[in-house]
């Protein structure tokens, strides 16, 4: 174990891993989701602690748990992307001999929900009759429904 690892604390962790070259190698786009989510894994409160105060050796996978559950409040699919971010910041922490475990390994993700909604032949018929109307509403400023055509879906 390394000198560092028993009184580093897990946002001088995010610290050196922002200042890696694994980070800065990201879409900028990726890099703002990643600090992101590790913010929502820092800021959150378990056992009247937030994790950015606790020692990495601290942060146990009983409490990750807890934490992974509280996420979910939030939503599954944010609460799983929380979980990967803060996997990839703990293997940053192994990788640097900055932590000894990764104590987000231990947590499952949830499945999430499918957003698939499957419309009947008659909600697309009311839908489309609805659109075609407002479409010949002569405020609409487009009366043609010539070249409009409905092609089933295939299946």
């Amino acid at each position: 174990m390394s000198r560092q690892s028993k009184s580093l604390i897990t946002t001088d962790l995010a610290a050196d891993y922002y200042k890696s070259y694994e980070f800065n190698n990201l879409r900028d786009e990726t890099k703002k989701q990643y600090q992101y989510h590790i913010g929502i894994m820092l800021d959150t409160v378990i056992d009247g602690k937030a994790i950015r105060d606790r020692q990495c050796d601290k942060v146990s996978s009983r409490l990750v748990k807890l934490a992974y559950n509280q996420w979910c409040e939030r939503g599954v699919q944010i609460a799983n992307h929380v979980l990967s971010s803060s996997r990839i910041l703990f293997n940053h922490g192994l990788n640097m001999e900055m932590a000894l475990v990764n104590p987000f390994l231990a947590v499952k993700k949830r499945s999430v929900k499918p957003r698939r909604t499957v419309w009947t032949k008659e909600q697309v018929q009311t839908f489309l009759n609805t659109a075609l109307q407002r479409l010949q509403h002569p405020q609409c400023g487009f009366n043609r429904t010539d070249g409009i055509r409905v092609v089933p879906a295939s299946r």
